[in-house]
């Protein structure tokens, strides 16, 4: 997927993914909708575009709650400086 995207376009690869079945339920553990991490991807995919300045976003784990609350438990920025004009 390019940036920007939206959530239907990420739901559709979200359901190509092998790991897709995870959201039907895991160990025990009831079926999860796909839709509040579809729409984090889509949100995160517009900060990249509107921050340029965003070298590398690395949010790993998400965990999706039973209540449907999305959380990014760890997060690594990098930054870059903006190339300038040069004349």
């Amino acid at each position: 997927l390019l940036c920007p995207t939206g959530e239907a376009e990420v739901l559709a690869e979200l359901g190509r993914l092998h790991c897709a079945r995870l959201f039907e339920g895991f160990r025990g553990r009831p079926a999860m909708d796909p839709a509040p991490f579809a729409r984090a991807v889509v949100r995160v995919g517009q900060l990249l575009v509107d921050f340029p300045q965003i070298a590398e976003l690395d949010l790993n784990p998400v965990r999706l709650t039973d209540d449907g609350a999305l959380l990014a438990l760890d997060a690594r920025l990098r930054l870059t400086t903006p190339a300038t004009d040069r004349d």
